[in-house]
């Protein structure tokens, strides 16, 4: 086992500092290093999915030891697998068992999971009680690299993703990278797409790293893995720090790829968050190249590295007028005009604005490029 490394700090204001720990084969750790930011918690809730309860059974046994032996009692509930959870049956299932199990403020909410998980069970600790301590143990790419930090909570609305929420930060974080050895391999090419998106965003040297070692990645090299959720969550925590709550445009630069990406996970199930957002980051790059800001060069480079991993760069089957409707909620739209986050190169970002009655012939670009093809039919019928 290796021993825990000091933890990366996260500081939003003089009130809200928590830590971030990330190694690999650390969960033994987890009792000492819970005792030490939750020195008063006596009962912690683990909320999980059933998927994760079984899988690693193991590991939830070594983190119920550890705190059994700082003295605090570990409660397992799973919740069902899915996107589709992450709702208001979610929530109110959530709320029941925090009812039943009679938790008071010195309690503890554990979200031991992926984006999902993480979204609503934060959602439930931030209102119960009108809000009790949250710890993230994030177990996938996507969570680890990214969604766990940030502090953001939600729960979708019908067809509208992350519509209802807030900010509530964890007292703390932990990493442990062996999750992901258990991830399928498309769980990872599908977190894979946000750490690209951190390389195209705002860090050459990480895409560079990332192209170089695609196979490294695929085949779970611990230590290259260890490296990506570091270097990620070192960039986020420095976004976060500065736009705690997407007040200004340096947090939405986060959203690369995720308007339409966040259009097409909505309506499409079939598609992982990741996957749709890789489709979102193609079309951006070619908004980017079509206003002249982005070099073709540069998006072709994308378009390779993202085609490597195994990620989708079109949505062949998508129609475009449904797109239209979750792409009117995006959270960066300002009045009639929605707000793109485009590459200017790799590396770096700007956001660009375009008109709602734009939208239209802006899709239907996207389409003549072969990003998207038109179909008659937007249910999804898996």
């Amino acid at each position: 086992m290796k021993n825990r490394t000091e933890p990366i700090w996260t500081t939003i204001d003089e009130k809200i500092r928590y830590p971030i720990y990330i190694g690999t084969d650390i969960i033994p750790d987890f009792g000492s290093t819970f005792k030490e930011h939750l020195p008063r918690c006596s009962q912690a809730l683990l909320v999980t999915n059933q998927t994760i309860e079984e899988v690693h059974a193991a590991k939830i046994a070594q983190i119920s030891e550890s705190l059994e032996d700082i003295g605090v009692d570990l409660i397992v509930e799973a919740i069902p697998e899915g996107e589709r959870t992450k709702s208001y049956w979610g929530l109110g299932m959530l709320y029941d068992f925090f009812a039943e199990h009679q938790l008071d403020r010195q309690s503890v909410i554990i979200a031991m999971g992926g984006g999902v998980i993480g979204d609503l069970a934060g959602f439930a600790a931030s209102t119960f009680l009108r809000g009790i301590s949250l710890v993230h143990i994030p177990t996938t790419l996507i969570a680890q690299a990214d969604s766990s930090l940030g502090g953001k909570v939600a729960i979708n609305l019908a067809r509208l993703k992350n519509i209802v929420g807030g900010f509530y930060h964890p007292k703390m974080i932990f990493m442990d990278v062996s999750f992901l050895q258990t991830l399928n391999v498309r769980e990872l090419r599908a977190g894979l797409a946000e750490v690209v998106k951190y390389g195209v965003i705002m860090d050459s040297e990480l895409f560079n790293y990332i192209e170089a070692n695609v196979e490294n990645i695929i085949a779970k090299d611990p230590d290259v893995l260890e490296w990506l959720v570091r270097r990620c969550c070192e960039h986020k925590i420095a976004v976060v720090e500065e736009d705690p709550e997407e007040r200004t445009d340096r947090r939405a630069i986060l959203n690369y790829g995720h308007t339409i990406g966040h259009a097409l996970e909505s309506l499409y199930h079939r598609y992982l968050h990741g996957e749709a957002v890789s489709v979102g980051m193609v079309a951006a790059s070619y908004l980017a190249v079509k206003t002249e800001i982005f070099p073709s060069a540069d998006a072709e480079r994308q378009l390779k590295l993202l085609s490597r991993i195994g990620l989708p760069t079109d949505a062949l089957g998508v129609s475009i007028d449904p797109l239209l409707q979750p792409m009117l909620h995006d959270k960066k739209r300002r009045g009639n005009t929605l707000r793109f986050v485009l590459p200017t190169k790799i590396g770096d970002i700007t956001i660009k604005e375009v008109p709602k009655k734009d939208l239209p012939d802006l899709l239907q670009y996207l389409v003549e490029k072969g990003v998207f093809s038109p179909s008659e039919d937007a249910t999804d019928e898996e």
